[in-house]
């Protein structure tokens, strides 16, 4: 019982690591542009208008009716789409998708380092590094 319940330490301490620091992130990022969410890249926008195409129009492409392949991902702007479909907001949606993907990399990562055999401290000074 005391081995399983070690086990569990390191990702419960490391997700907590990876909350407070996506909430610190989040947190500093909406005061600097006064609440509003702004994505760095352009691939973000590139998916999100892609998502919107696929969702309103049932295109695969940037425009209405015209095909196209201008995304760096083949799922993410089908989720969004999806969440789109459903009325969700792109922006907020991507938030909480990536959020949820980086936590699952993490509890994933572990599970790896476990099998590989590392103790408590070096699964955690892992899963901080890879959250950091």
């Amino acid at each position: 019982m005391d081995r399983e319940r070690s086990l569990r330490r390191p990702p419960v301490a490391a997700l907590a690591l990876f909350a407070i620091s996506f909430v610190a992130v989040l947190a500093a990022g909406l005061t600097l542009t006064r609440g509003e969410l702004v994505l760095p890249l352009d691939d973000a926008y590139i998916h999100f208008s892609l998502a919107r195409t696929l969702a309103d129009d049932h295109t695969y492409g940037l425009q209405p009716g015209v095909f196209s392949t201008p995304a760096s991902s083949l799922v993410w702007p089908f989720a969004l789409a999806a969440a789109r479909a459903l009325s969700l907001a792109l922006d907020r949606t991507a938030l909480v998708l990536g959020g949820l993907a980086s936590a699952s990399t993490a509890l994933s990562l572990d599970r790896v380092l476990e099998r590989a055999g590392l103790g408590d401290r070096a699964r955690f000074v892992w899963l901080a590094v890879v959250i950091a």
